[in-house]
């Protein structure tokens, strides 16, 4: 009987040194699951670019001194490309925007004066880099960027009511930049941007009516001397404010909307006394991806 017991009870302890072998794998396997799990958290915060196409509308009045001191506006719908990458404490933007419309003038000058046939084209390209450098009240929700910006402003308007008649601006700056931005909370953030030109080479049409450089450089077939018909200005012949605000709500990690005000305040005085006056505001929603 004794050696009975010794026998079962020897068989007890063979079959748990059996188990435990089991038992540490399977905590291993939590471990692991937990690290997986902690991996993919801290994967999906360090999402650094995103990308957002809206369409929305400009309301826009302008003046346009080389044709008449007369006020005009415009309505019209506009499309917007914006990038954005934020990483290691630099901040870059890249945006895009294209609208295309018929003016008028804002008030009626003589019964002879043509109301109808006045395009205005207006695109522009910016790239900002902004490093951060602040947060308001040590507040992380809060960061702030300063930096500078390279854009390029581009302005027809034609006078097609008797005959073609083209006017262009072109316009190249470097001015600073800032930005910031409200963290409100994992799903709602709020960015506000400013860019303020400094330096500009400006290209512009002289006056009304046929440019006989600009025929003679179309003759040649050689569009790039246009680079070479433009001057340099700064804030004492040109000064423009531009500006933005964006409110993002997350859907989910990949996908957000988001609803943008733009706001513009330009003035250049080339060719001086004929120059040409700008104010803009601009309503636009669309979608931004992020990875």
């Amino acid at each position: 009987m004794l050696c009975a017991i010794f026998f079962i009870r020897g068989i007890f302890v063979q079959t748990a040194s059996a188990e435990e072998p089991e038992l540490q794998i399977s905590s291993e396997q939590v471990l692991t699951n937990e690290e997986s799990e902690n991996k993919d958290s801290t994967q999906e915060k360090a999402r650094h670019y995103r990308i957002g196409i809206s369409g929305g509308v400009t309301f826009t009045g302008y003046t346009e001194g080389t044709d008449t001191q007369i006020n005009r506006y415009l309505n019209a719908p506009t499309i917007i490309l914006d990038v954005n990458i934020d990483k290691k404490n630099f901040l870059h933007h890249i945006n895009f925007l294209f609208f295309m419309g018929q003016a008028h003038p804002a008030r009626k000058v003589r019964d002879n004066f043509p109301e109808e046939g006045y395009m205005s084209f207006r695109a522009a390209i910016e790239y900002a880099l902004d490093y951060r450098l602040w947060y308001l009240g040590g507040n992380q929700a809060f960061p702030g960027w300063l930096g500078g910006t390279f854009r390029t402003d581009f302005y027809l308007f034609i006078d097609n009511s008797v005959y073609i008649d083209p006017r262009i601006s072109l316009l190249f700056s470097l001015g600073a930049h800032v930005t910031q931005k409200w963290i409100i909370n994992q799903r709602h953030s709020l960015n506000v941007s400013l860019g303020i030109p400094l330096l500009t080479y400006a290209i512009r049409s002289p006056y009304s009516g046929i440019d006989d450089r600009l025929i003679a450089i179309v003759a040649e077939d050689a569009l790039w001397k246009i680079l070479g018909m433009g001057s340099f200005a700064s804030v004492h012949n040109y000064w423009a404010i531009f500006g933005d605000i964006k409110y993002h709500f997350k859907i989910i990690p990949l996908l957000s909307l988001y609803a943008g005000l733009g706001l513009e305040f330009s003035h250049i005085n080339i060719p001086k006394g004929r120059g040409r006056r700008d104010a803009a505001t601009r309503l636009n929603a669309g979608l931004a991806f992020t990875f």
